[in-house]
């Protein structure tokens, strides 16, 4: 759970991470480390759902909400 001061955070945090940022940090992870698929294809995946994600904090920062997050596979 983020509380809404939480978001406007995390949403500042995540605006100053643009594409290329995104891809040079994406790049410097260690491929056993990360997983069988890492390479352009997968960065383009991971790449297209992080820009998402920096939506949804920006725009729940915009309305003062907060974010309740769960992931699950």
């Amino acid at each position: 759970l983020k509380s809404s001061q939480a978001v406007a955070g995390v949403a500042d945090a995540l605006a100053g991470i643009d594409d290329e940022a995104f891809r040079e940090r994406y790049r410097q992870l260690v491929p056993h480390d990360y997983a069988p698929k890492y390479g352009e294809e997968d960065l383009e995946y991971s790449s297209g759902w992080f820009s998402g994600l920096r939506e949804f904090y920006r725009a729940a920062a915009e309305r003062g909400r907060a974010v309740l997050f769960t992931v699950d596979q």
